[in-house]
């Protein structure tokens, strides 16, 4: 058992107490990515090792990766501005440059927040207009049907199915 500071009153609590004994406080607590030590969430640093807590809200949109604090929404609204069409390549250079990820890694994090917070592209195809997000998720096991799909019920060309096929699963899915 560790003693925390609660949120509210700022009196030392037990870290397993669900809520405050002397205000009633709700408490949450969270791990220091360096050691592991509980703190809460009010803290500004961990009194263990004294690693400062960058974010003190529990987000999963936000990582620490390669310890560079990383907002995935706000990489995902920088792809998705129609003002700007570097967007996916300005976060391609933030993750490599500032966050130092390799380019695989820098693709399939590309891949996560395309998926989970970027609005998904669309695209039309012979007066059709296709979801490739969602076309990723139906497919994403089964390619043949994928490209029959496209083939047989969108009317497109085989060379054109493929095409797009690579394109959904490069944008959307390391798989293919």
């Amino acid at each position: 058992m560790a003693l925390i500071k609660c949120p509210e009153c700022e009196k030392e609590i037990s870290d397993k107490a669900p809520a405050c004994i002397n205000c009633g406080f709700p408490i949450e607590i969270i791990r220091c990515y360096e050691c592991d030590n509980p703190i809460s969430a009010s803290d500004l640093a961990c009194s263990k090792c004294g690693a400062p807590l960058i974010e003190t809200t529990v987000d999963e949109a936000v990582k620490v990766i390669n310890g560079v604090t990383v907002n995935l929404k706000e990489l995902a609204v920088t792809i998705d501005d129609p003002n700007r069409k570097d967007g996916l390549t300005a976060v391609i250079n933030h993750l490599s440059k500032v966050v130092g990820l390799n380019w695989t890694d820098n693709m399939n994090l590309i891949r996560t927040i395309r998926t989970d917070y970027c609005n998904p592209i669309m695209e039309d195809v012979n007066g059709v207009s296709l979801n490739l997000k969602e076309l990723a998720c139906t497919y994403r096991n089964d390619k043949d049907s994928f490209l029959h799909y496209l083939i047989n019920d969108i009317g497109m060309k085989n060379k054109n199915a493929e095409k797009l096929m690579k394109k959904v699963f490069f944008l959307y899915d390391d798989s293919y």
